[in-house]
């Protein structure tokens, strides 16, 4: 690609699901999958393993490397794991809307822009899994799911007005602010639907009749990620660069 005469070149997104979108939803349907072939009890043994649980993170003594490093890799683990059909099918609905729309943003067809978008998605996961350690300090409970590193992504469309590739000219336009007023009004929205998962009205805002196995503020930390992080990683992607902005 050329620059003209100070010009720069307009960018279109390509059509469809980028494919690591696609490798994405394959990695999780997967490993959901892997639930049918396994014994019930050797099944529910891997998914605790590799979930992010609070009093065994507590409990890991930092100079045992084998378990420290276990313990670190469930940070990111724990997002490709998913509890029941309902679980995963949300998931993957919600990673197919809004992986693709920042996917797109971020040029995931370039070497550069996937490693933008993986980072944003697994810093997220990781930011989530320590939001809940320290929620949940000490008790054995597990978190297991995309659903924080999904809502980072949401705010990071939130950012960027819903649109796959807001455009500015030839260029992106750069994100909306934190502080304007479809910003704030989608995030508290958004905020108020998870903090009512500790009221008796949680489970018909998320259709479950187990409100209190949601991690509702896993879904706050990645979305408040996402929202505060997705200029920096935007920048990373050489869109607000380009434009001499942040």
């Amino acid at each position: 690609m050329h620059r003209i005469a100070g010009h720069e070149p307009t960018y279109t997104p390509k059509k469809g699901i980028p494919t690591v979108i696609i490798v994405l939803l394959a990695i999780n349907v997967i490993i959901y999958a892997v639930r049918f072939v396994l014994p019930a009890g050797l099944h529910e043994g891997l998914i605790r393993f590799f979930a992010v649980v609070p009093g065994r993170v507590a409990s890991t003594d930092p100079d045992n490397i084998m378990a420290l490093g276990h313990e670190l890799l469930t940070f990111i683990t724990h997002a490709f794991l998913h509890g029941d059909f309902g679980h995963i099918g949300f998931n993957c609905l919600w990673l197919l809307v809004f992986g693709t729309m920042m996917a797109s943003r971020f040029r995931v067809e370039t070497a550069s822009g996937l490693i933008v978008f993986l980072s944003f998605y697994l810093t997220a996961a990781v930011f989530c899994g320590i939001v809940f350690v320290f929620a949940s300090l000490g008790e054995n409970v597990l978190l297991i799911g995309a659903s924080g590193a999904l809502s980072a992504l949401m705010a990071g469309g939130v950012r960027i007005g819903f649109k796959r590739f807001a455009h500015l000219g030839p260029m992106p336009a750069p994100p909306l602010p934190i502080l304007d007023r479809r910003v704030v009004g989608v995030s508290l929205v958004y905020i108020l639907l998870n903090l009512s998962l500790v009221t008796p009205l949680g489970g018909l805002v998320f259709m479950t009749d187990q409100p209190g196995n949601v991690a509702w503020e896993v879904h706050i930390a990645g979305f408040l990620f996402g929202l505060v992080t997705m200029p920096f990683f935007d920048s990373l992607a050489g869109n607000a660069t380009r434009r001499g902005m942040l």
